[in-house]
């Protein structure tokens, strides 16, 4: 039997040995992001480099999917909303894009998981929440006035439990005093945010001057 031979210059030249072989061009794409031209191969490693294509991608990840509610009556609508949390509002609110009166963010951040617009007391948790063996059923004057958002004249009206040169107060009394005091839910989530923030520009401040 014969070996078939395949000669490439015989093939390409049609039988004129002097002349050069003729190259194929490689076929070649551009770039939609950056409009250079490279060839299949050379494509997909500049793609990975690719500035353009890379903050493209990274504008692309931070969009945030909208949903769309559909409600055929408007009223119905803000029936349904006023049953809400502030925290399900503020997390429909992130998802849809829309803005709904009555949302506020700011109030969310200091809530329990449980999402009922419970304070949060330890570990980003309620006082229902926290696990037994975590739980202190009383707090000092600084827990009092940052946790509870207390403020300092009251809590010497307060009663207390001695334990030394501390005063330690019930976690239940001052949730209840708050909401007698502030009127609601969401106006004590109010008065505790102010706390935290003056308290928090208080330290800011310090830190600057001593810088």
């Amino acid at each position: 039997m014969t070996k078939r031979v395949h000669c490439e210059e015989t093939s390409f030249n049609d039988g004129d040995e002097d002349s050069p072989p003729v190259k194929i061009p490689k076929p070649t794409s551009i770039c939609e992001y950056c409009n250079k031209t490279f060839t299949s191969r050379g494509m997909s490693l500049h793609q990975r480099k690719c500035f353009k294509k890379l903050d493209h991608d990274k504008a692309e990840a931070k969009k945030t999917k909208g949903y769309k509610f559909c409600f055929l009556n408007e009223s119905v609508h803000e029936e349904i909303l006023s049953y809400l949390s502030n925290q399900t509002l503020t997390k429909m609110q992130r998802i849809t894009g829309d803005h709904y009166d009555g949302c506020e963010p700011e109030l969310a951040k200091i809530c329990c998981k449980c999402e009922n617009d419970n304070i949060s007391i330890i570990h980003h948790l309620c006082r229902q929440c926290v696990p037994r063996k975590h739980y202190r059923e009383r707090v000092g004057k600084k827990a009092a006035r940052i946790v509870y958002g207390v403020n300092e004249s009251f809590l010497y009206g307060l009663p207390c439990e001695r334990s030394g040169t501390r005063s330690l107060f019930e976690r239940t009394m001052l949730e209840k005093f708050m909401l007698r005091t502030c009127g609601s839910k969401k106006e004590w989530l109010r008065q505790i945010v102010k706390v935290r923030t003056r308290r928090e520009n208080a330290i800011a401040a310090q830190k600057r001057r001593h810088l």
